[in-house]
């Protein structure tokens, strides 16, 4: 899977909370930065 994002290389993600269904969703965005986007760091407001 690739997030449209992820095509600009972002050195920096920020997202709202509540922009996730669950937890679950959460973790496997955390999983895909890491995999595709290793560099890049992840806050969730």
């Amino acid at each position: 899977m690739q997030l449209k994002i992820t095509q600009y290389k972002p050195l920096k993600a920020i997202f709202r909370y509540s922009s996730f269904v669950d937890r679950p969703s959460k973790i496997n965005l955390d999983e895909i930065f890491k995999f595709l986007l290793p560099n890049t760091r992840i806050k969730v407001l």
